[in-house]
């Protein structure tokens, strides 16, 4: 350095012996040189006072070069080929085009052929000390210079600002931009990938780029020889099988199968076992250990102490196999990598509850795995495109906005369960604006995202196109204007009222809103003010007695307002025969073309002599267009001598159509010579609102000085869409209300001659769509118009074609003929959407300039659902509470409803009820009692169990503090209690139950009350007769053999409860107490096995006598077989 500076030429040598470009290196410097000057004030010349020290400090620190001319660099090395060609390469062809300097440069290269180590090489490199790691198997590498940082890095410790964050990104979109001009895609943009060498942010890491067009194997993406970052991909890359499709999953696993059975093997080793052996065999590749190892034989016993659990011949057949270390290193690298491939990228995710499998659609391309056919594959690959790289792009965007991914991703950038499988499958465009717009801030960031971050059929379609949003550009006319409307959407919501449920008549009025027309009729997507609107050449005032407003009672007015009726009226009536001749011009088109127009000869030539009417009919029938086109269709066939306006459309539809429209336009542009009203309509009543204009400053109605232009092209096709719905509402009355006429004056007579247009109806809100759709296609083009005599001229050359066999339009008969019609050329397309974008830009403009307040005249807009989607209507605030009002009362009719459907179900009960007591009093009343037979001794249900239903006794006292309600036998009504009871019919009297084997008579005289005592302390369900006094059941044997005849006995469900001891009974004859026995068990289990079974009565019940004699011999033969020890204790 000398004198404080260095010469160019010197400076430019030293560049290049760092491996920078000259070219490149001289602007940053004179850059540099630049921000000096304008900080010092003084004017630097750089090839007069050369690079000033101070300068080339700030260069060599932007280049990590220290003061010794040292450049600090990072090496890095690569274990496939292919990603090192591709490093190459990409930088090479962009070198080629000059934009390199958007790149991190390749300062030098390395490769090793096959049997060459290269540790010697980093031995060589970083000297005789230790090595970090293992190199041996990465053969390739590159040189590149250290950068200051990643971007990752920057974001996370350093923070950006909201313009850095623009600057960076548009950076890295140019860089993009440049490659796919080269037919290279990225395929890995992340913020680790994006480096900062001084102010300069540059892409690397090109080891997963793909060429747009190659011809070397399969070119698609998700192939397993380059690395895949699953976060990054966009949702075409993510295929779904369905479970129920066996064939498509079974195909999916052949296809991995050695993929899978690697991992699967690999999986039965802890994560520890399985980290510890990578970490041995990665030490042991050095030739060191190779060549001690020879003489040594011991590794199966080193790998046996890193297993946990298991020995060396416990691992799988594949591995304990081995017999020389290299093949286990060899297999186990293999069983790696696959497994780390099953599970970060082809494992598929199975959604058990959808019954389906969610994967990446990747395919096998390493050269050293076995080969594949994708065929066999149950997805189809994706090609690489730009459109790609655009969703990779918005991803980085998105983690520079908000911090995060927009999906479950782990650290390693993998997609985490099969949530984020399912919502990166399943994502469309309302999906990511819910998403960006909670996540991100910045208006111009949400919109852009929401058309990158979308599916591959709504996204923006390259890197170019991005960036030309205004995102990157914040002060430019665009972000202003977009930024303007930002603001107007923030005052929509807070001017929207939304409610949450609507009547059937409520949503047919938002069906047929004015945002529903605007939107088809000018291209837009968001409409933030309202648009149903009437300008009118004079003003209204309210008219309390008819509760709307009306015009001044002025001749004057009243004609203008008549004859502005009228223009607006035959505009319709335009479309209306438009609309008619592009029906017969469809039917001409489709199939049986030849058979419609050859019946259409033979109508026309019936009308010369039969009733046009019948005949009109049956036209519109056969165009299968309603009956309300009858009236339109009969223009046509009628003949009045010369040629009528609607027999002009006939050539030519849409520029008879055009012609109408402009005669109209300016016949109403005529009328606006003095000052003009802005009166914007009430969507519901369809009446002006005429606000008060005595509190100072109200807008409206919005007064301005004529202008034919403004009026024609701008307000007009907002006019015409209101005066359509005026129309479908109420006919002429309709728009004489929309213009405020009087009602005492009544229906004008010049508008009668207009009611063939009047097609629309509210039950039948088509025909406002369709006409609107063809005013759009009418004001597309601005020709210059042809009169009635051009057509008819146009038409009697196709006279002079007679070889064709076509006549003329209109014969010496006069009559149509139908050959003539030109209705096979009509251009139908709606035309460039920025054109028809233009009326609805100039309106949001003069509302921004004439009302910044947005009160739009008080009234508020009326949605049912989400703010952008939702169609809305603009009303009063007194219609939005009659809205709610309706609503609520919609609510209460509702449940009203159902309260009476479950009232006339308890009715139905009640009466059920009554009538099947009569019939079981009726049925036991007749029937005949026998005591010899056997349904005798079944016990019949008392009358206090079904208690008759009367003012005292409701039905709905039966149930009470959720118990059930068990009848007693000396109550009238059933009585609640805790334990659960079920009534059940009686059980005939059954054998008694045989005495278990050493049980004596004596213990038996306690037996029901001991076993019920068990089976409660054991929670079991027990059949108990209702107690009785102890005292009567000893006195009396047969009254209580006669009361256990006809009690009712009941399930009992109970919590285990301890009871008394029973009192021992004095011993009585052995007859008796057997017979006793035998009552006590006969409404209990004979089965000692399962005392909860109930025994199933026989069909022919034995009698005392018989009951007694069987249980003595069954108790003598138990006796004789068993006498156990505590018996005779």
């Amino acid at each position: 350095i000398q004198s404080n500076a260095i010469e160019v030429d010197r400076f430019t040598h030293f560049a290049r012996k760092v491996g920078l470009d000259q070219a490149e290196a001289i602007s940053e410097i004179h850059n540099l040189l630049l921000e000096t000057s304008t900080k010092s004030g003084e004017s630097l010349n750089l090839k007069e006072c050369g690079v000033k020290s101070s300068v080339f400090a700030e260069f060599c620190k932007n280049h990590a070069i220290d003061s010794t001319g040292c450049r600090t660099v990072v090496i890095k090395f690569m274990r496939s080929r292919q990603s090192f060609e591709l490093e190459r390469q990409c930088r090479d062809i962009l070198c080629e085009s000059g934009k390199s300097s958007s790149v991190v440069p390749i300062l030098n290269q390395f490769s090793f052929k096959k049997g060459e180590d290269s540790n010697d090489f980093t031995r060589d490199m970083f000297g005789e000390g230790p090595l970090l790691m293992n190199l041996s198997r990465f053969r390739y590498g590159i040189v590149m210079p250290c950068s200051n940082g990643d971007l990752r890095d920057i974001f996370y410790r350093e923070g950006i600002t909201s313009s850095n964050l623009r600057e960076n990104a548009k950076q890295v979109g140019e860089t993009l931009h440049a490659l796919h001009e080269q037919g290279i895609t990225h395929m890995n943009l992340q913020l680790k990938n994006v480096l900062r060498f001084g102010k300069q942010m540059v892409l690397s890491d090109f080891g997963s780029a793909l060429f747009l067009k190659s011809i070397k194997g399969v070119n698609a993406i998700g192939g397993t020889s380059t690395k895949i970052c699953p976060s990054i991909l966009p949702p075409e890359m993510v295929a779904k099988v369905e479970l129920s499709n066996r064939e498509g999953f079974d195909q999916l696993m052949r296809y991995w199968k050695y993929v899978h059975t690697d991992a699967n093997l690999l999986r039965s080793l802890t994560p520890h076992e399985r980290q510890a052996i990578s970490q041995f065999v990665e030490s042991c590749e050095s030739k060191s250990y190779k060549k001690s190892k020879e003489k040594k034989s011991g590794w199966k016993e080193e790998i046996s102490s890193l297993l946990e659990t298991i020995q060396f011949e416990d691992l799988p057949a594949v591995l304990s196999n081995c017999t020389t270390f290299d093949d286990f290193c060899i297999i186990w690298e293999r069983m790696c990598q696959n497994y780390n491939l099953w599970e970060t990228i082809v494992r598929p995710r199975i959604d058990e509850e959808n019954r389906c499998v969610y994967m990446l659609k990747t395919f096998e391309n390493r050269h050293d795995s076995p080969p594949r056919e994708t065929s066999m594959l149950p997805y189809k690959l994706v090609s690489p495109s730009e459109k790609v790289d655009v969703w990779i792009f918005g991803i980085f965007i998105y983690e520079l906005c908000s911090g995060g991914n927009p999906f479950h991703t782990g650290y390693q950038g993998d997609l985490r369960g099969v949530d984020a499988y399912s919502t990166l499958y399943q994502w469309d465009r309302s999906a990511a604006e819910k998403t960006i717009r909670e996540h991100v801030q910045d208006p111009l960031a949400q919109d852009l995202l929401c058309q990158i971050l979308v599916p591959a059929d709504e996204r923006l379609p390259s890197v170019s196109e991005v960036l030309k949003h205004p995102f990157f550009s914040p002060k430019s006319v665009e972000a202003e204007r977009y930024l303007e409307k930002y603001e107007e959407m923030q005052l929509l919501r807070d001017n929207t009222v939304s409610v949450r449920k609507v009547t059937k008549q409520v949503t047919q009025m938002l069906d047929d809103s004015m945002e529903k027309y605007c939107k088809l009729a000018f291209a837009v997507d968001q409409i933030a003010f309202p648009t149903c609107l009437m300008v009118l050449p004079y003003s209204l005032d309210f008219d309390e007695s008819i509760n709307r407003p009306v015009a001044a009672a002025n001749p004057r007015l009243v004609s203008c307002a008549v004859k502005l009726g009228k223009c607006l009226l035959e505009i319709n009536k335009a479309t209306a025969r438009l609309s008619f001749w592009l029906m017969m011009s469809g039917k001409m088109r489709a199939g049986d073309g030849m058979q419609f127009k050859s019946q259409m000869q033979e109508w026309l030539k019936r009308a010369r002599f039969e009733s046009c009417a019948s005949i009109a009919m049956e036209i519109v029938n056969g165009l299968g267009c309603g009956t309300n086109y009858a009236m339109i269709c009969e223009e046509v066939l009628a003949f009045d001598g010369n040629i009528s306006k609607a027999k002009s459309y006939m050539r030519d539809p849409i520029r008879a159509a055009r012609k109408a429209f402009k005669q109209n336009a300016d016949e109403i542009s005529a009328l606006y010579q003095s000052l003009s009203y802005l009166y914007l309509v009430d969507e519901v009543s369809l009446v002006p609102n005429c606000a008060s204009r005595k509190n100072e400053g109200t807008p409206y109605p919005i007064r301005f000085e004529p202008n034919p232009k403004l009026m024609s092209t701008v307000l007009l096709p907002f006019m015409n869409i209101v005066v359509m719905k005026a129309l479908a509402k109420n006919k002429f009355e309709g728009l004489a209300m929309l213009l405020g006429l009087p009602p005492s004056m009544g229906i004008p007579e010049s508008w009668l001659s207009t009611e063939p247009g009047l097609l629309h109806s509210l039950e039948n809100s088509a025909s406002i769509e369709d006409f609107v759709s063809l005013q759009k296609i009418v004001r597309k083009d601005d020709h210059n118009f042809l009169d009635d005599a051009s057509v008819y001229s146009r038409a009697n050359l196709s006279h002079q074609s007679s070889r064709s066999g076509m006549s003329s339009a209109y014969d010496n008969a006069s009559f149509v003929s139908i050959s003539a019609l030109g209705l096979e050329t009509i251009d139908l397309s709606p035309g460039d959407p920025r054109v028809a974008a233009v009326p609805m830009t100039q309106l949001e403009l003069l509302f921004r300039e004439r009302d910044p307040d947005r009160e739009f005249g008080k009234l508020r807009r009326v949605t049912s659902g989400s703010l952008r989607k939702s169609p809305g209507l603009w009303t009063n605030l007194d219609t939005i509470r009659q809205f709610k009002s309706m609503v609520e009362i919609a609510e209460l009719e509702e449940e009203l409803r159902e309260l009476k459907l479950n009232l006339d179900k308890t009715r139905d009960a009640a009466g059920q009820y009554a009538t099947l007591l009569s019939r079981r009093k009726q049925l036991r009343k007749n029937m005949p009692i026998n005591e010899m037979s056997p349904l005798s001794k079944t016990s019949i249900l008392d009358e206090s169990s079904f208690p008759e239903l009367t003012e005292d006794n409701p039905q709905s006292e039966l149930i009470e503090n959720d118990k059930c309600l068990v009848p007693s036998n000396n109550e009238q009504y059933p009585t609640p209690c805790n334990n659960v009871q079920f009534s059940m019919p009686s059980i005939p009297e059954q054998s008694p139950r045989p005495l278990n084997r050493g049980q004596s008579s004596r213990s038996m005289s306690r037996g029901q009350s001991s076993r019920s005592m068990g089976r409660e302390q054991f929670g079991r369900r027990s059949i108990e007769h209702e107690p009785q006094p102890q005292d009567e059941r000893e006195s009396d044997p047969a009254k209580q053999r006669s009361e256990e005849r006809h009690q009712i006995p009941t399930h009992r469900m109970s919590q285990p409860q301890p009871q008394p001891r029973p009192r021992m009974k004095p011993k009585t004859d052995p007859a008796n107490q057997s017979l006793n026995i035998g009552r006590n068990y006969s409404s209990v289990n004979s089965d000692p096995i399962n005392p909860n079974s109930v025994s199933k009565p026989g069909p022919n019940p034995k009698s005392d006598e018989d009951e007694l004699n069987a249980n003595k011999k069954k108790m003598r033969k138990s006796k004789r077989k068993f006498r156990p020890w505590f018996t005779a204790c």
